[in-house]
Formats: C-alpha cells, sequence, structure tokens
C-alpha cells in the first residue's frame, strides 16, 4: 500500500476508524473485479487428500452458490463505481483509481494522463480531495 495521508472526516461524522474501515471495503475493489473475471466456473474437482470426509459439509447446488457470490461481489463494485459516478461524474475514474488499491495521488493520476495523452482530471486538486471526503460519506451512508 502507498502512504496515504489520513483525511478527516469528523464534520461528516466518521471516526478515523470508520475511514479505515471504508478505505479498506473500497481497497478489495481490484480483488472483487478479478475474481468475477475468473469465477465462472461453478464445478471443482474433488479434494483428494487421502483423509475421509463427510458428506454433511458439501452444498448441495454449486451453481447457486457461485452465482449468489457474484452477485454480491457485482453489487460491491456497483456501489463503489456508483458513489464515486454521484460524487463526481467527470472524475470519477480518478476518484475510483485513488480510492481502490491502487491508491493513486492526485498529481500521480494527473502525471501519468498527461504522459500518456489520457482525458486529465477536471478538478483542481484541492477540489478533488473534497471530492474524496464527499465519496466516503456518501459510501458510509450506503454501506
Amino acid at each position: 500500500m502507498t502512504n496515504r495521508r489520513q483525511i478527516r472526516l469528523d464534520k461528516y461524522g466518521i471516526s478515523k476508524r470508520r475511514y479505515l474501515e471504508l478505505l479498506n471495503f473500497c481497497m478489495q475493489y481490484g480483488e472483487w473485479k478479478k475474481e468475477l473475471e475468473h469465477s465462472t466456473d461453478s464445478m471443482k474437482s474433488p479434494s483428494l487428500s487421502g483423509m475421509p470426509h463427510s458428506q454433511t459439509n458439501v452444498t448441495g447446488d454449486p451453481t447457486g452458490d457461485l452465482a449468489v457470490r457474484r452477485a454480491e461481489l457485482h453489487n460491491r463494485c456497483e456501489m463503489v463505481e456508483q458513489t464515486a459516478i454521484e460524487s463526481h461524474p467527470d472524475d470519477y475514474q480518478f476518484l475510483i483509481w485513488n480510492v481502490t488499491q491502487e491508491g493513486a495521488s492526485y498529481d500521480f493520476m494527473y502525471e501519468y494522463a498527461k504522459a500518456h495523452d489520457d482525458t486529465l482530471p477536471v478538478c483542481s486538486r484541492k477540489e478533488f480531495y473534497q471530492i474524496r471526503r464527499l465519496f466516503f460519506f456518501l459510501i458510509d451512508k450506503k454501506r
């Protein structure tokens, strides 16, 4: 994880510990996306450990279990994405990039976009970090 500057969200009624909980929730976004990409097979091969196993812990519907897991992951990703769009529709990609596991700073994102002839952030650095606070306020309300 990059060195993140702790933001103060006291005026939004969010404690430091709650902010860290929300940040850690958002930082799992990349993992959720990867799991959604790769978890498509509900058929698993049996474990050959040589140890006897009981039938009591075997689920009866692996396809249903996979569908439930994928729906849960999709809803979490959608929550992060929609909250970013609500926070600032023009720069939501930069906001997602910042609050997820990449943790890219505004300066890094600006320089990266400039170097790759990509769309530059619309807002200033100060505005971006205000939007980031708003994002955490909104996602706190949704969680």
